[in-house]
């Protein structure tokens, strides 16, 4: 009881994403470029899968021209586990660069926070890589799991391992993406791509890609990326990620409105972070 009355003491929440109101299925939201638009969020949910659907509402004023479906993510579910993996992200393009994705993970993670089991969450294939077309995409979802305390999952060991890289190159800007790096391997999933992160010391939970070309031209090894990935300090893409349990707090703190709300979501977490740890445990034994 103790602790939980500290916790509610010093809960202070973190903005995610535009500011909305939910009425039941209605999504008004409140700030940001999409101001005044009202979504209607469609959920499925079962025991193994979890689909969250924002279509916009023809008479709203922001975008009444616009595709119906705004945004979808989609979700795999381990009932063993609690672990919740979000597998993919829609965002339909006149939609994108406006904060909906931001919105789309708010929503669809605080639903599964309140499912009622504990729980744990995954990102699979975070920024997955076109190999047509080698470049950074997504890095707004990218940027989401950063800020909410996800770290690379223990493959990184393996991806990166000494003898794994075979080519870096830097990728420049495009006018949709900053800078990185485009890594070849010679294991799956073949490519990765990386980019370096800046933190203001006055925000450090919103960090921004590094835009200077030349920070990407003294790459050194591929151990030191992996270091500062684990860090959270270079986000990889095409690899999955995993909250880190040291997080549970941060998350918290980006979904939850209340005290009260934060006290039972990191009770969630922490007993999903429990299961997860018997499961892992019980792997290594078989």
């Amino acid at each position: 009881m103790l602790t939980l009355l500290r916790r509610r003491a010093e809960f202070s929440p973190l903005r995610l994403g535009p500011e909305y109101v939910r009425t039941g299925s209605d999504v008004l939201v409140r700030s940001g470029p999409l101001a005044g638009q009202r979504f209607e969020l469609r959920t499925e949910l079962s025991e193994t899968k979890a689909d969250f659907t924002l279509e916009s509402i023809p008479d709203s004023p922001v975008s009444s021209a616009w595709s119906s479906v705004a945004g979808h993510c989609h979700f795999d579910r381990d009932a063993n586990t609690g672990l919740e993996t979000l597998w993919d992200i829609f965002v339909h393009p006149e939609y994108r660069r406006k904060g909906l994705a931001s919105l789309l993970v708010h929503v669809s993670f605080r639903a599964l926070l309140e499912s009622g089991r504990p729980a744990w969450f995954a990102m699979r294939k975070l920024m997955k890589v076109d190999t047509k077309k080698p470049e950074l995409h997504n890095i707004g979802i990218g940027l989401v799991a950063i800020r909410l305390g996800f770290l690379p999952a223990p493959e990184i060991d393996q991806v990166l391992a000494a003898g794994q890289v075979r080519a870096v190159h830097v990728l420049p800007a495009t006018s949709s993406s900053p800078p990185g790096l485009l890594t070849h391997l010679n294991r799956m999933p073949g490519v990765i791509v990386a980019v370096e992160l800046a933190f203001d010391s006055l925000s450090p939970l919103r960090p921004v890609p590094v835009s200077d070309l030349g920070y990407y031209r003294r790459f050194v090894s591929a151990s030191e990326l992996r270091r500062q990935a684990l860090q959270g300090t270079w986000l990889i893409g095409n690899i999955d990620y995993v909250l880190g349990r040291e997080n549970i707090e941060q998350f918290a703190r980006h979904l939850a409105s209340t005290p009260t709300e934060f006290g039972r979501f990191t009770r969630s977490l922490a007993a999903g972070a429990r299961r997860m740890g018997r499961r892992h445990g019980a792997s290594r034994r078989e």
